[in-house]
This record gives C-alpha cells, structure tokens and sequence, in this order.
C-alpha cells in the first residue's frame, strides 16, 4: 500500500511533527515484550510490566497486548520497519526494526 510506505518513509525520517521528541527503541532480534518493557525503562520491573499489560495500558500499532509473552520483531511493524507502542493515554515510544 503507498500511504503505508510513504507513512513508513516519513517516520523513519522522523519528519512527522507528532513524532518529534518521541523515544526510540531500536530492535535488531527478537524480543518478549516483557523484556522490551523493562529494558527500555518503559516499566521498573516485571510486576509493574504484567500489571500494565492486565489493566490494557500497552498497546502496539494502537492494538492493546495483554499476552505477556508475545515477541516483538520485525513481523509486527509496519512495512517490517517501525511499530509505535504506547503505555496509557500519553506515553509513546517508537520501535524502529534493524
């Protein structure tokens, strides 16, 4: 699909304006989720990782997760580029796939 790719070209360029100033996490193999959470200080511990995941706080590509242990990698991004995860209402991060 074009939109996607122009989309996809546009946030690894980082010129979108809602993006600016949003935290980046680069992947380059698989990863839990857990273990993304608590690596990239998105959540202190595991407890407080499961505890988001329970109440429906995390979502990625705007799809709430509430399997601890579902892996990231590249099958989940966009164009196998970027996913955008979010923790709450306001807090983002996007995952950039190497």
């Amino acid at each position: 699909n074009a939109r996607i790719r122009a989309f996809t070209a546009l946030l690894e360029s980082k010129k979108i304006e809602g993006f600016n100033g949003v935290p980046t996490i680069e992947i380059t193999e698989q990863i839990s989720l857990i273990e993304l959470l608590i690596n990239n200080n998105i959540c202190s511990s595991k407890r407080e990782a499961r505890e988001m995941l329970n109440s429906n706080a995390i979502s990625l590509n705007n799809e709430k997760i509430t399997d601890e242990n579902q892996l990231i990698d590249k099958t989940i991004g966009i164009e196998n580029k970027v996913a955008i995860l979010r923790k709450g209402k306001k807090k983002q991060y996007l995952i950039i796939f190497k």
